[in-house]
């Protein structure tokens, strides 16, 4: 088993005005060494195991601006972000590339909306030979409530057909490319109905004591 120290330095920076929020954010992942898949061959079969990887160095750069309006009822906010990663391993290359996101949610008395949208990403495994590519996630909601009812439809990424993550395998005697299916990235529609029932509590009596009013001030003297 392989252990190795990884340094995960960090800032953010947030700056705020009356009805806009602007965030700025640096997040990193360094380490000498990685774990990496390794492929032999040996009598015409393929042989998995693990070896010592090089220097790994991720870095991740995000600008987030958040505006407020109609009263604070609506929400805007809009980001882009930079991911790099870089190693020094033979069959492992710089991988990533720029994100985008925009988040939009409403509210007005007992109906809400919210939208969100979030472009691909690009990375590559700390503990594999993997590059993985996330593809584009978008989601639509509403929701009602009243009383005691409560009522929401989700859409998920509706519009997409084939909507899988990818992994990448490449070494000198073995390549593999996989498409992953998930719940993230699929098309989906959820809706929810639901009624809260009030069974009730244990009432606590309370008892109110009333006072003079008129009387300002009062000395206690001791008895003669």
């Amino acid at each position: 088993m392989c252990h190795f120290l990884a340094y995960m330095p960090s800032v953010s920076y947030l700056y705020s005005l009356k009805n806009v929020d602007m965030n700025f954010a640096v997040n990193s992942f360094l380490s000498k060494h990685s774990v990496q898949d390794s492929y032999l061959l040996e009598n015409n079969r393929l042989v998995h195991t693990y070896r010592p990887g090089k220097s790994f160095c991720y870095l991740s750069f995000d600008y987030k601006l958040t505006t407020y309006l109609l009263n604070r009822n609506l929400q805007l906010s809009g980001g882009v972000g930079y991911n790099t990663t870089k190693t020094n391993d033979e069959q492992r290359k710089r991988w990533g590339g720029f994100r985008y996101s925009l988040d939009l949610m409403y509210s007005s008395g007992i109906f809400s909306f919210s939208g969100s949208y979030m472009s691909g990403i690009k990375g590559i495994e700390f503990t594999g030979s993997c590059y993985s590519e996330v593809p584009r996630c978008y989601n639509l909601s509403a929701s009602y409530s009243k009383g005691c009812w409560y009522a929401s439809i989700e859409l998920d990424n509706v519009f997409e057909s084939k909507h899988y993550g990818k992994e990448y395998v490449n070494s000198p005697v073995y390549r593999r490319t996989v498409s992953i299916k998930s719940w993230e990235y699929s098309p989906l529609v959820t809706f929810k109905l639901s009624y809260n029932i009030d069974l009730g509590h244990k009432k606590i009596e309370h008892v109110e004591e009333l006072f003079d009013k008129s009387i300002s001030t009062g000395y206690l003297r001791p008895k003669e």
